[in-house]
Formats: structure tokens, sequence, C-alpha cells
């Protein structure tokens, strides 16, 4: 559970400083542990896919 939390610590910070390589890195292990931290997408631009998407916050 630590490694998933720190996973979207390290999301979210990416995605503030605009390092989307980190950010797809993150979001790709993440995958990869099975937790779906899909693609955000503007709500000017049209969605990449029809699921809803969560962000994920850590906790405590």
């Amino acid at each position: 559970m630590a490694e998933i939390e720190q996973l979207i610590v390290q999301r979210n910070q990416a995605r503030a400083d605009k390092n989307w390589a980190a950010d797809a890195a993150a979001r790709n292990r993440l995958t990869e542990m099975g937790i779906g931290a899909g693609r955000q997408h503007r709500q000017d631009q049209p969605a990449p896919c029809l699921r809803p998407v969560a962000l994920l916050v850590p906790t405590g």
C-alpha cells in the first residue's frame, strides 16, 4: 500500500511540475499494479475515452 501512495504522490508532483515523462511512468506503474490511474482530459477538449476516470489522491 505504501508503494501505491508513494506513486500517487510522485504522479501528482510530476503533473504539477509538468514533467509528463515522470507522470506517465508513475501512471504506467500504477496500471501494472491494477490501479486505474487513467489519463485526465481538459474540459474544453473531447474525452479520449468514454469511461469515467477518477483522480487518485493519497489518504492519511
